[in-house]
């Protein structure tokens, strides 16, 4: 192991050498056991670099090898006349055509001079044309150096994985971004749009917003899933070339927006020369370099300043936009002592503060603690305190969210906070609690175990499994089945990753298939399971206020509020003036028509939202037997004139009104009845006696049809 100062040293000199050879640095592999019996491993490849020179019209991949020979001289071999042999393959599929070839014996003797000299190594220069950029693929490449005798001398693979370019890259970036915006927008419009249209809208807006609601939601399963394409990519195992740099362009899901801002001077090269050039051990230090970031200590010092930032934002914003609204409702409103400043002044901290930790616990806390669990494997190269202040955050965060889930669960508002949340809407025990730590255990198993990618494969398929169980307990209360679906996804993508274990030894083509057909999972779930979801659930508003769909058959999110003690205690005791309110409003057209016998007639439109035309009083009930006698009253020409335009015209306006649904089935929903035959069914003599006594009364019963 190098000391802190031979460690400076050593990597200043590859740094220099790297600098000097003027190639990207390609990870070199071993050949196959069978491809290896064939070769006499004289050569020692020492650096392998190279790139693309990408043009309009063609695409070449050049490649530089530098070692040294032992037991013999250079010169010796005819080194200089080698021949370099190099096969590239996509999915398995040998593309394109070598062109050039040649070679150079050390010019510079090796004692007296420095290693990083490039004239001190034999150096192979080879040349390889694609025809294609092959851009979002993995250039399987074998490399062999074949002396005239035609004996091999060394063989090499390498893993070669092209520049996304700017177009992949901006469309991997902005379509998340986008279904993001949109699911949120659209779950804050239809909220928005329930509310006005509920018929206990009046009631809603005579109470106060209770502080735990968030301002713009259908955002947290969403984001929890980007987060989760990021980090499952994270994971220590050997990916397709190309898996890393596609959910890399996920990043900003995970606190990771640019390099900075605390960098000390040092950034990985990331894309050079047009390929990705990388070299690392975990996950994580391999995704840092794939994005060209800052080493993992200052990743996690950036992410946990970008969440201070974005906390601080969130603050700010939510007091101005309360400040914009108080002001607002302060110079519409004549009487000033309307408005209670300090109540609403607490109600907006409250806002804030709920805002903040939701931010903290629900959407960022998957990131945060996978970053700083990570630093517990890289302790020993940096200071002691860094390492305590990483696992301090952690605890304090699990605290928290304990905390703050039984205090939801206490007071049943955990449906708030994690609004859209595919968990129950409601738990009754410390398990179904526990399902809301599920983000900060997969943090702890990405983070904490980086060292084992098969005990991180078997602890992440563990926790959907679990999930999944719970979530099918609940059917019966909570629509889950989306939370299910997309549960069932990550855990088949996480049975996949299986094939990516270096134990396994597939063939990079074999991985390349895997690895698309796992991004193709996270792909459907995106389009179909967010973005395709809140498009449908617009569609079937719009049904069922067209009555097209049954307007009974409503979605949990459409049933109307019940207010418990807390939400009653928090109404607003104000005097509040519902002018504003249309169906409140004095307007003439909603004062029902009288008519007076000896005054002039008065013609009103029956326009109000709930006025139903009265009975009239000319007509009395009659028996059957005397439906065939005489009327006793018959009502005047005017009177039946009068009547019977304007039934006619409420008929006609109100025809669409099903007076036989209740208030309560909007929210408890009403039973089938099944409506037989009128003639009830004969009982034997022997079980007579066991029929329940007839009691007074009546009940009634509402047909569905």
């Amino acid at each position: 192991m190098f000391s802190g100062g031979m460690m400076q040293v050593y990597v200043w000199v590859i740094l220099l050498w790297l600098q000097l050879v003027q190639a990207a640095f390609i990870r070199r592999e071993d050949c196959s056991s069978t491809q290896n019996a064939l070769v006499n491993p004289i050569f020692e490849p020492l650096t392998l670099g190279g790139g693309l020179d990408i043009a309009d019209d063609s695409t070449s991949l050049w490649l530089k090898i530098m070692g040294d020979y032992h037991g013999s001289d250079c010169e010796e071999v005819d080194g200089a006349f080698a021949n370099v042999l190099v096969d590239v393959k996509v999915l398995g599929e040998t593309v394109g055509y070598q062109f050039e070839s040649n070679a150079s014996c050390p010019t510079v003797p090796i004692t007296g001079h420095f290693r990083y000299d490039p004239q001190t190594y034999t150096t192979y220069r080879t040349a390889y044309s694609l025809g294609s950029a092959y851009r979002l693929s993995t250039l399987a490449t074998t490399i062999r150096v074949r002396l005239n005798n035609g004996s091999d001398v060394a063989c090499m693979a390498a893993n070669i994985t092209p520049d996304l370019g700017p177009v992949a890259s901006n469309l991997l970036k902005g379509i998340p971004v986008a279904i993001l915006i949109l699911s949120g927008l659209i779950s804050m419009a239809l909220k928005t749009s329930r509310s006005r249209s509920s018929m206990f809208r009046y009631e809603i807006a005579n109470s106060q917003r209770d502080p735990v609601e968030p301002f713009l939601p259908g955002i947290g399963d969403c984001l929890q899933y980007m987060q989760f394409i990021f980090m499952a990519g994270c994971l220590t195992l050997s990916y397709p070339g190309f898996f890393k740099p596609i959910v890399s362009q996920f990043s900003w899901s995970s606190l990771i927006y640019a390099n900075g801002p605390i960098a000390h001077e040092f950034l990985y090269p990331g894309v050079q020369d047009n390929i990705y050039s990388i070299n690392g051990t975990y996950g994580l230090e391999l995704m840092a370099q794939v994005l060209g970031a800052t080493t993992m200590t200052d990743l996690w010092t950036n992410a946990t300043i970008n969440l201070s930032v974005m906390v601080l934002i969130l603050v700010v914003m939510i007091q101005l936009a309360s400040l914009f609204k108080w002001m607002w409702r302060l110079l519409s409103t004549p009487q000033s002592g309307n408005i209670e400043m300090k109540a609403d002044f607490l109600a907006h901290i409250q806002h804030a503060g709920w805002s903040v930790l939701r931010m903290v616990l629900h959407y960022y806390i998957f990131p945060i603690v996978t970053f700083s669990l990570y630093q517990s494997h890289v302790a020993k190269f940096f200071p002691v305190y860094q390492t305590f202040l990483a696992v301090l955050l952690v605890s304090l965060l699990a605290v928290s969210l304990g905390f703050v889930v039984r205090y939801l669960g206490l007071h049943d508002k955990q449906n708030l906070f994690f609004t859209e949340s595919s968990l129950p809407r409601s738990s009754q025990s410390w398990l179904s609690d526990a399902l809301y730590g599920l983000p900060l255990l997969r943090g702890i198993i990405i983070g904490g175990l980086q060292i084992s990618g098969i005990g991180q494969i078997v602890a992440l398929a563990i926790c959907e499994i679990a999930l999944i169980v719970a979530l099918f307990s609940h059917r019966y209360t909570s629509p889950v089945w989306k939370g299910i679906s997309i549960a069932v996804v990550r855990l088949t993508t996480i049975l996949m990753s299986c094939a990516f274990l270096p134990s396994v030894g597939l063939s990079e083509g074999t991985k390349g298939y895997v690895g698309y057909c796992i991004l193709s999972f996270h792909a459907a779930v995106l389009i179909f399971g967010f973005f395709a979801n809140s498009i449908l659930n617009v569609l079937k508003l719009v049904l069922r206020r067209k009555n097209i769909l049954d307007p009974h058959s409503v979605d949990p999110e459409d049933r109307p509020p019940v207010f418990g003690l807390d939400q009653l205690s928090r109404r607003s005791k104000r005097n509040m003036s519902f002018s504003h309110l249309p169906a409140l409003s004095p307007d003439p057209a909603c004062i029902p028509h009288h008519s007076v016998r000896g005054s002039s007639e008065e013609s009103h439109s029956m326009d109000g939202h709930f006025y139903r035309q009265p009975r009239s009083r000319n007509y009395t009930s009659m028996s059957p037997s005397e439906a065939t006698g005489t009327v006793e009253s018959i009502p005047s020409s005017s009177d039946t004139e009068s009547r019977g335009s304007t039934e006619t015209d409420f008929e006609e306006r109100r025809s669409d009104v099903d007076y036989s649904v209740r208030e309560a089935d909007q929210y408890y929903r009403r039973r089938e009845i099944v409506m037989g035959s009128s003639e009830p069914p004969r009982e034997s003599d022997t079980f007579s006696r066991w029929r329940p006594k007839k009691e007074k009364g009546f009940e009634v019963v509402r047909s569905s049809s």
